[in-house]
């Protein structure tokens, strides 16, 4: 009867682990300047600048808020985890929206992406910027 109940085990470990949620990707996935522009206004998008307060200040995307990229919280974030959630800093260089994303994709929330080419990239190609 041991193998009756082995075999009920595995089979019960299987059936749980194929109904799991997917898990959140270990990486954000990168968007383009367009593919960002065409989200904006969308609902349930939000945009977060992960540059210092005060080039946020200075100007940033339309509907971006301001986010300190090393204490990304639930607080700062919508309490729809499957938001989407778009992350930018300052240019391809800039690993300040990496972390922020991140830390998004560790407290659960699936659909988060990153702008690489950041505020640069989007000021460079004649977009508008709130200042």
């Amino acid at each position: 009867h041991a193998w009756l109940l082995y075999g009920s085990l595995s089979i019960a470990l299987v059936v749980a682990a194929c109904t799991r949620a997917p898990a959140a990707p270990a990486e954000p996935t990168k968007l383009t300047l367009a593919q960002v522009e065409a989200k904006l206004g969308q609902p349930n998008v939000f945009l977060f600048d992960a540059n210092p307060r005060e080039f946020y200040d200075h100007g940033h995307l339309p509907s971006a808020s301001w986010v300190k990229f090393d204490k990304v919280t639930t607080d700062v974030l919508p309490a729809d985890r499957a938001a989407t959630l778009i992350f930018y800093c300052a240019n391809e260089l800039c690993t300040a929206s990496h972390d922020a994303a991140k830390q998004a994709l560790a407290l659960g929330y699936t659909n988060t992406f990153l702008m690489p080419e950041g505020f640069i990239g989007w000021k460079k190609s004649g977009r508008t910027l709130i200042r």
